[in-house]
């Protein structure tokens, strides 16, 4: 058995040899039955070239054997690449860096696309009412910056997924704007969060060095589907949250619209495992000129009317943000945004507490306290329907 506790991943770069990523075995365990094929999409991810593993930084160095277990994997391995690498922006998951000058040209129309598509939270399958339409790429970096990040790497997945890509050009795909369906996904409140904060991700297999089999499945109840976009969490659940939501499968029972792109999904799981397990100094050195040369330039949005920059910032109310959700308020159909706050999270974490603690005496499962706090939250849900509807035809007929 190995005693290797974390891995190296080694780059070449400018003619220096520097530690791009270190990454704890317990994480690698966490997220792949196959570490080295895993660890290959990673370095792929974030690099943005395809290449190969090899256990020295040789040109000519061989293969590695993709499949050997976990337990007989070295403490470091080198990334080949073939051709320029296209390395992500490491602040992108920082909402209060960059935005774009240009505004969105379908704001309204993004948190329908959304439900449309996928109907409830594609993990949890709380129904749309209490779900935000979460921007994979965050919104507040603005039409600018996504087409950068599409321009970018579009030309690599040209190659590599023709029949996905046929055209080189980015004008062929309208990954032109933060808003567009491809850049979205239907999620709980603590999920978006999470999501926003690069501690969970998106994995879509199969891609450049993965199988859907190669990951890990929480459901037992069905055949291995030949395309998987899977819940994965970058850190450990702590211990204090009683019921996190399993890593399932992303399922969208909605209009079968586009589904998010495979660009995005992969340059946001690179942008969080630099996040995640950050390498030596030198690499970082090289992020930050990368940063300072290919993304600085992009000029800030001018701040809202309301004297916001960021939806995570803007108040509850503001129409201006896609994802707010149409609610009825004392003066009806005004847009109503669901507050994200820290109590609502502690409140959250609270009732886990008290469900877990009487669903333990019963002698359930952390998979049946999941199924009961989601049909709780869905009669609540209807019980908040009714409620409104009852109050309207009050009002109608009052």
């Amino acid at each position: 058995m190995s005693s290797v506790t974390d891995i190296n991943l080694h780059l070449s770069y400018q003619n220096e040899e520097m530690v791009a990523l270190t990454i704890p075995i317990d994480d690698i365990k966490r997220l792949s039955l196959r570490p080295l094929k895993w660890l290959r999409y990673v370095a792929f991810a974030v690099f943005g070239a395809p290449g190969r593993l090899a256990l020295t930084s040789d040109a000519n160095a061989p293969d590695v054997d993709y499949d050997v277990p976990l337990g007989k994997i070295s403490g470091d391995y080198y990334y080949i690449p073939d051709g320029e690498i296209h390395l992500v922006d490491y602040r992108a998951l920082n909402d209060h860096t960059i935005t774009s000058s240009v505004s969105s040209d379908r704001p309204s129309n993004f948190r329908t696309e959304v439900v449309n598509r996928d109907a409830s939270c594609v993990f949890t399958r709380q129904p749309a009412v209490v779900c935000d339409a979460a921007h994979i790429l965050p919104r507040c970096k603005g039409n600018e910056y996504i087409q950068t990040v599409y321009n970018d790497r579009l030309p690599v997945y040209h190659v590599l997924y023709p029949s996905i890509y046929p055209s080189p050009e980015p004008e062929s795909y309208g990954m032109d704007d933060v808003d567009c369906i491809e850049n979205g996904i239907l999620l709980g409140a603590t999920l978006h969060r999470m999501l926003a904060q690069g501690t969970i991700v998106l994995l879509k297999t199969p891609n450049f060095a993965l199988k859907p089999e190669d990951i890990p499945r929480v459901e037992q109840d069905t055949t291995m589907p030949d395309s998987r976009i899977t819940l994965q969490y970058m850190e450990r659940p702590s211990d204090d949250i009683l019921s996190p939501v399993l890593q399932y499968d992303a399922k969208m029972s909605g209009s079968g619209a586009p589904l998010p792109s495979t660009i995005i999904l992969d340059y946001v799981y690179g942008v969080a495992a630099c996040k995640r397990w950050p390498g030596g100094s030198q690499f970082q050195q090289i992020m930050k000129d990368r940063f300072e040369e290919h993304y600085k330039s992009i000029p800030p949005r001018p701040l809202s009317p309301s004297g916001h920059s960021s939806d995570e910032e803007a108040p509850a109310g503001d129409p201006a943000d896609p994802d707010y959700r149409l609610g009825q308020g004392a003066a009806g159909g005004k847009h109503q945004r669901r507050h994200h706050c820290h109590a609502s999270k502690e409140m959250l974490r609270a009732m886990d507490g008290v469900l877990g603690l009487s669903m333990f005496i019963k002698g359930n499962t952390r998979q049946s306290l999941a199924a009961e706090r989601e049909r709780r939250m869905k009669e609540g849900a209807l019980r908040a329907q009714e409620a409104s509807r009852a109050k309207v035809d009050q009002w109608l007929h009052g």
